[in-house]
């Protein structure tokens, strides 16, 4: 799907990431932080989900990259070390959004992607959910 960033450059999407971890810190994990209050609908969808898992008892928004770190994050294939979390890239807008060799290898017209980076990624044994709204 077709997403708009807004002004800052943000799009609207949510990233939660579920996993079972004794010691829950989303703070002291790369790319991550609490779910915000108005996110938490997002928590119990998650827990309903058929595919839930009943141990899950963490639950950790994945940050959106911004500034230079989007930046990164868009047009470089090999992205630096401490840059931890996501953006969007789309080669079908003009101007393109993002180094468009990112997503060359997707069909013409669907050429965006919701790109994680590094600490972003999902951790082993975790299940992601991404919740966007757009075209």
């Amino acid at each position: 799907r077709h997403l708009t960033p807004d002004l800052e450059g943000n799009v609207p999407c949510f990233v939660l990431e579920a996993s079972t971890n004794s010691d829950c810190n989303c703070g002291a994990v790369p790319g991550r932080r609490d779910v915000p209050e108005d996110k938490q609908p997002a928590v119990e969808a998650a827990k309903q989900d058929a595919f839930a898992n009943d141990s899950w008892n963490c639950f950790c928004e994945v940050v959106q990259l911004t500034g230079d770190a989007r930046a990164a994050c868009q047009n470089d294939d090999d992205v630096a070390a401490g840059i931890d979390g996501w953006c969007y890239v789309d080669a079908t807008t003009v101007p393109q959004t993002g180094n468009p060799e990112l997503v060359s290898n997707c069909p013409p017209n669907e050429q965006r992607i919701v790109r994680v980076v590094n600490g972003g990624e999902t951790q082993t044994g975790a299940t992601v959910y991404i919740t966007c709204s757009g075209e």
